[in-house]
């Protein structure tokens, strides 16, 4: 996750969307996360995570990724443009890719889970 030129240090949690999936009917759950396509689909559901500047410790920003500009009208130029550009790199789109489909394959072995399965003779 990056750190800003200003030293900011930022991280997108998926903790909170996965709790809430797991608060969900099943049925529910997967009619979710089908919607989740392109990497960017992922945004609106992506916790903001800040690091505190004197002991480091991080706390939920209370703002999701798809927000972000909106919560950064006082940061400088130069780390609202690194941010912007972090969002856009091939590295990025393919984390948050990989995080859609690692939530798609969690639900299915949930699902897969709450099959009935005859034990074998």
């Amino acid at each position: 996750m990056p750190v800003l030129p200003s030293g900011r240090r930022i991280e997108f949690s998926l903790d909170r969307f996965y709790a809430l999936l797991g608060r969900l009917e099943l049925e529910q759950a997967f009619i979710t996360a089908d919607a989740l396509h392109d990497p960017d689909d992922l945004l609106p559901v992506l916790d903001a995570v800040h690091f505190n500047e004197q002991n480091g410790l991080p706390y939920f920003a209370n703002y999701v990724a798809a927000d972000w500009e909106s919560r950064a009208a006082d940061w400088s130029v130069a780390d609202r443009e690194a941010l912007r550009r972090w969002f856009a790199t091939d590295s990025a789109r393919f984390h948050r890719a990989e995080a859609i489909q690692g939530v798609k394959a969690l639900l299915l072995e949930l699902a897969t889970d709450r099959v009935y399965q005859p034990e074998s003779a």
